[in-house]
């Protein structure tokens, strides 16, 4: 969890502030899908009131057929010449609403009529007529087109003799364009008008260039009185039904395209308000957050800058303003950089003791050496005896090495370190001395060494090898004044190590190197044993001295203390 938070504070609270935006953003989108969906159920809602006020107007001019229908189907009179002249009466209203008005027998043959065109001489054999004979109460038959008369909506009343059967009925014929009342033109504000009949013909109530046509399935949701939306190569068209009859339905439509432009509009314009509403909240609270939270932060952060630049320690200025959570902060950092400080002057005063101490204690050492080897010196010159003076000189000279290795260790404050090229440009003019030789006037010298950093324990045998060597390459290999060269190598790779003594004299003789009963020679095994190193000894043209050995790293001394705190570290950003 950890490594998906951004590192910076910054970052985190933008982070925070970016997770709680979801849910508003959930809220916005909601939102507007709302607003899309209440405008869509507004528009629907005006085409239903159209769809009731057009159904009611139509109802009630079918109410006034059924009226009309009832009381001639009462009173008109048998007589064909009779039924005629009272139908002639009815000029003025046929004028207004019908095209004509007709009595049928009951084989569905015209008896009577007000205009003898209006409607076929003979309707018995129409599924209509047959419907009507058997249900006998007011029907309204589908529209019926003719080819002198214009599309024609029929209303009939079935009439009884005495006994109650079926005599026939009275029929009104109302031209489509009159049963709109007073068509108005086709416009966008305007509804269309449909009649849907039993057959499933679709007719216009009023001129349109919207050619409806109607699937099965859409059908049968208008049947059940189902509002349906449409989509045409003209457009959108939401499409309303209203049941005039048993199998006469009006279908009241509106186009749709603009409707939904202004919904889709409406939820844009629904995004676009809650997004700058939203924005401005998350500006202020930016603003809020980098006054209350990364202002105080940066603030203190640069006054640690400051503390660890200067050195100093945090004032009441540096703190000013800052809220008390960092005020506490930075008051318990101080604190334990201020416990800290105390802890580190005590260990750098106890670092300086350890150092005197150790200088201290390698300086009496060399001295002590050098009394030794003073002592050493004196004695065998007391000595007549060859060879026993020179086990003398021996014993000195190594001891001698000894105390030159002490001084050079106490001469670095760290006493692991030593210039190894000055160590051995004394230690060699020693052994020159001691053979009455001056380096570079009979035989040469030739050091090549680095300021290596090496234990104390491989120091002092390092030493001891060198001097064996050097002195044995004094005492065999330039007999009779003879000149040559003897150079002191040392390299260093991978914490490896390679110490190479070679002459170009006349060599050493391996007994001195290699003999077991030699002191020279038991001491150098044992020293180069003690480095884990190898020893190897090879005579051609001169004698080289070989010894590998590994660098086995000093005891690790505490690095120097710097002052406490932020002044010794980085101030994180």
């Amino acid at each position: 969890m950890q490594r998906l938070l951004p590192a910076s504070i910054r970052g985190r609270l933008l982070a925070l502030l970016l997770l709680a935006l979801l849910p508003v953003a959930v809220v916005v989108v909601a939102n507007a899908i709302g607003a899309y969906q209440d405008a869509l159920r507004d528009f629907e809602h005006r085409v239903e009131l159209e769809r009731d006020a057009a159904g009611a107007r139509h109802a009630a001019v079918i109410e006034a057929s059924r009226q009309l229908l009832g009381v001639l189907a009462i009173t008109l009179p048998s007589d064909p010449a009779a039924c005629s002249r009272l139908l002639g009466r009815l000029g003025p209203i046929e004028s207004d609403r019908y095209q004509s008005v007709s009595v049928l027998d009951a084989d569905g043959v015209v008896h009577c009529a007000s205009r003898g065109d209006a409607i076929p001489d003979r309707l018995g054999d129409t599924p209509w007529f047959a419907e009507l004979r058997s249900r006998r109460e007011f029907t309204i038959s589908g529209v019926t087109t003719m080819d002198h008369v214009a599309p024609t909506l029929l209303t009939a009343q079935p009439r009884v003799d005495g006994s109650g059967d079926f005599a026939g009925a009275v029929v009104a014929a109302t031209p489509l364009q009159h049963f709109l009342g007073q068509p108005g033109n086709e416009g966008e504000d305007q509804p269309r008008l449909w009649l849907l009949g039993g057959d499933g013909t679709v007719r216009p109530l009023a001129p349109t260039t919207l050619n409806l046509a109607l699937d099965d399935e859409q059908r049968d949701q208008v049947q059940a009185g189902h509002t349906i939306h449409l989509t045409s190569e003209a457009g959108s068209l939401l499409l309303a039904p209203a049941r005039l009859g048993r199998d006469l339905i009006l279908l009241v439509g509106q186009p749709a395209t603009e409707a939904l432009s202004n919904a889709r509009l409406e939820g844009w314009k629904r995004i676009a308000e809650l997004t700058a509403l939203f924005s401005l909240c998350l500006a202020a609270v930016a603003i809020g957050a980098r006054c209350t939270i990364m202002q105080p932060l940066q603030q203190l952060r640069a006054a640690l800058i400051r503390w660890r630049e200067s050195g100093g320690n945090l004032t009441e200025d540096d703190l000013a303003g800052l809220p008390v959570e960092v005020r506490d902060v930075a008051d318990t950092f101080r604190r334990a950089t201020e416990s800290l400080a105390t802890h580190e002057a005590e260990l750098r005063h106890t670092l300086e003791q350890r150092d005197l101490l150790l200088a201290e204690i390698h300086h009496r050492v060399k001295n002590n050496l050098q009394v030794v080897s003073s002592l050493l010196n004196l004695q065998s010159q007391r000595i007549r005896e060859p060879g026993a003076r020179k086990e003398f000189e021996a014993a000195r000279d190594r001891v001698r090495a000894l105390a030159t290795l002490h001084r050079h260790l106490y001469a670095h404050h760290d006493h692991e370190t030593i210039d190894l090229r000055a160590f051995l440009e004394e230690l060699t003019d020693q052994l020159f001395q001691a053979m009455g030789e001056r380096p570079d006037e009979r035989v040469s010298l030739r050091i090549a060494a680095p300021a290596l950093r090496i234990s104390s324990d491989q120091a002092v045998p390092l030493a001891l090898v060198i001097t064996e060597a050097v002195s044995n390459a004094l005492k065999f290999a330039f007999p009779n004044g003879r000149r040559g060269t003897l150079s002191v190598t040392l390299t260093t790779a991978d914490d490896k190590a390679r110490l190479c003594i070679r002459d170009d004299g006349i060599g050493v003789p391996p007994a001195e190197m290699t003999q077991k009963r030699g002191l020279g020679g038991q001491l150098v095994r044992g020293l180069a044993r003690q480095l884990g190193g190898t020893l190897s000894v090879e005579s051609d043209a001169g004698t080289t001295v070989r010894l590998d050995f590994p660098l086995r790293a000093p005891v690790m001394r505490p690095a120097t203390l710097k002052p406490s705190g932020i002044a010794a570290g980085t101030v994180p950003a």
